[in-house]
């Protein structure tokens, strides 16, 4: 039976949630049964420890991406450029009436030099763009191919360890007849 919500608004514990502690003995106890009658393969355990390692440490060497979309906002919202950015502050009494004269002496060329460099910088960012399409495509491939062949290296592996018990040692140095 299901119990309403709290007065604060979050569920109160259920009558019928599972009894964790007796579900992790009956599952324990399922796969001794298991192994005293043979259901699992000798060596099974060790397989699989042997397995969890490579998959854990595969996983630990793996870094994270630096956040390269974020980087690509920052440079998005620098554009467009615009000559009203650049700051006439001066720290000089009547300075700041002189860079104001100054920037519109010269705002015609200051406008076309941003515009030359505007026009450098929006195929920039495009190709900034496909780039952090193309690698965050080839981290995500890159990293199903490294999967893929840690679980093909542990079935070799298998496969060996196999071999090597037929021919009577882990070594493999014993004579065939």
């Amino acid at each position: 039976m299901k119990s309403e919500p709290g007065a604060d608004g979050e569920s109160a514990l259920q009558d019928d949630d599972p009894d964790v502690d007796a579900l992790v003995a009956k599952l324990q106890a399922r796969v001794e049964e298991r192994r005293r009658s043979g259901f699992y393969p000798e060596g099974l355990e060790q397989e699989l420890g042997q397995h969890a390692h490579r998959v854990l440490h595969h996983y630990s060497l793996n870094r994270a991406l630096p956040d390269l979309r974020a980087r690509l906002h920052d440079v998005e919202d620098a554009l467009p450029f615009n000559a009203a950015r650049i700051p006439s502050l001066s720290g000089v009494p009547g300075g700041e009436v002189i860079h104001r004269g100054v920037a519109r002496v010269v705002g015609r060329q200051t406008q076309g030099a941003l515009q030359e460099v505007e026009a450098f910088a929006r195929p920039t960012r495009d190709a900034i763009a496909a780039l952090i399409a193309a690698v965050e495509g080839l981290s995500e491939t890159l990293g199903a191919e490294v999967d893929a062949l840690t679980e093909r290296q542990a079935a070799i592996e298998r496969s060996l360890a196999k071999l090597q018990a037929r021919l009577g040692g882990t070594d493999g140095s014993a004579a065939t007849a």
